[in-house]
């Protein structure tokens, strides 16, 4: 219908190298999506990440450009 949203969740899984991941700390990447209205990264907060098979996951409601990046609390 031309809407960016779907009529329910799907699974987005991005995989990774170790070469993709050189100075960050695997166990905190999380999944983010440029929210273009915005202009900046946003956490998808319930992505997780797999160290085994090197890929993030994350569950969407809509498809965009989505970026694996190390996430931090903010203090």
């Amino acid at each position: 219908d031309g809407t960016k949203n779907f009529s329910r969740n799907v699974t987005v899984t991005l995989p990774y190298s170790s070469g993709d991941v050189i100075g960050l700390t695997e166990s905190s990447l999380k999944l983010f999506f440029y929210d273009e209205t915005e202009r900046y990264w946003a956490l998808i907060p319930n992505s997780s990440v797999n160290t085994t098979s090197q890929t993030v996951t994350g569950i969407v409601d809509h498809f965009t450009v989505f970026q694996i990046l190390q996430y931090s609390t903010p203090s």
